[in-house]
């Protein structure tokens, strides 16, 4: 199937269409004509592909961000000398209404052909292994903090005031003092606990709905083993980017943890031709609403990495609580102006990720300056 592309402008690339059983691919061939083929999403074909594109001098092969779907032809083309270009998905709708798969793959080549587009590198494969730890043990720091607060729900539906139970529950000695509570019994070092004391009378007393919180802590202990294991596994994949995340753990706000789950999103700092580029990626820069001569900003887009927002938030937040003079003052000015916290705080974030850029290009670190008195 021969696709109808100007074919003088770069020669060697291809553009792909990748689906879950197979594979259209627009290609400049050497004799200077362009030809879509269909392969196998398999092992064996997507060998098979790389070395048809290598026998025509392809070197360049341009794909939409497809989930996880691309991973495994990105990094065996990869692999084999021939560089992957990921477009985002939402800049490149294909205005023509014959909405074909091979014509899918021949936009992308035209589009790989013009620049029109953007497109960003892939990550390496180390980076996507600490990506998915990083995920993962956010996930699972979320499903903890959800069974605490289960746990302390059901006291307080029991009859119990239970101030802070979420708060302690991260304790092992005061799990194990609830759980022997919950089973009639009371652990010396918490017999001044009047909370602990009233749950064991309860439970002396024949209550049979302790059984439910019962199951719940054990899922927490898991939960928190598990969390324990991944924190060791990070740091064990993290290792090779240890100056990475020195110069990202020296910008207030951010400690280690944090440190390494930006460096997971963001990847190798030179996808990024500059800061806006990661701020967009983000999302943490304003839309532009356009009409006629009217220009106006709104709030900051959803069609971003929703991760990466979300650690600049949290380390803005934590930025905000710091004694660094140069945030204090920032934060100072917002307020000032009447920001709501939301709001400073998602301005933080973004000035936090444009000076990540910079630190991480240069690779210096942040430095605090004494101000004047």
């Amino acid at each position: 199937m021969a696709a109808q592309i100007d074919t003088n402008l770069n020669l060697n690339i291809a553009g792909a269409d990748l689906h879950v059983d197979n594979i259209y691919v627009t290609y400049d061939r050497l004799d200077r004509s362009v030809i879509t083929k269909v392969f196998r999403y398999e092992r064996e074909d997507l060998i098979r592909l790389a070395e048809e594109l290598l026998s025509n001098a392809v070197k360049k092969v341009f794909v939409e961000s497809t989930g996880s779907y691309y991973f495994p032809f990105a990094l065996t083309l990869e692999s084999r000398g021939i560089e992957v270009y990921i477009f985002n998905a939402f800049k490149t709708k294909n205005p023509d209404i014959d909405k074909r798969d091979d014509l899918d793959s021949a936009w992308l080549y035209a589009l790989g052909k013009t620049g029109r587009v953007k497109a960003s590198r892939p990550i390496d494969a180390n980076m996507i292994a600490l990506r998915e730890a990083v995920r993962l043990r956010f996930k699972v720091a979320d499903m903890i903090a959800a069974s605490k607060k289960r746990i302390e729900a059901m006291l307080w539906r029991f009859g119990f005031i239970a101030k802070g139970v979420s708060k302690r529950l991260e304790g092992r000695r005061f799990r194990e003092a609830l759980k022997n509570a919950l089973k009639g019994r009371v652990s010396k070092k918490f017999k001044n606990c009047s909370l602990i004391v009233w749950i064991a009378e309860r439970a002396r007393s024949g209550f049979q709905g302790f059984d439910l919180i019962l199951n719940e802590l054990s899922e927490l202990e898991h939960l928190i083993k598990r969390r324990e294991w991944l924190d060791e596994k990070i740091r064990e994949l993290a290792e090779p980017y240890r100056d990475q995340i020195k110069v990202l753990m020296s910008i207030p706000g951010i400690k280690f943890t944090l440190a390494v789950a930006i460096l997971s999103e963001i990847g190798n700092i030179n996808r990024f031709p500059s800061a806006r580029h990661l701020v967009s990626y983000a999302g943490l820069r304003p839309t532009l609403r356009q009409s006629g001569k009217k220009r106006r900003h709104r709030r900051t887009s959803k069609k971003s990495n929703s991760r990466l927002r979300r650690f600049m938030y949290l380390a803005a937040t934590a930025a905000m609580r710091s004694k660094d003079h140069r945030v204090r003052a920032f934060v100072a000015r917002l307020r000032a102006r009447g920001k709501h916290y939301k709001v400073i705080a998602v301005a933080l974030a973004r000035k936090l990720l444009y000076i990540a850029w910079f630190l991480l290009v240069r690779g210096e670190c942040w430095r605090s300056v004494t101000p004047i008195r």
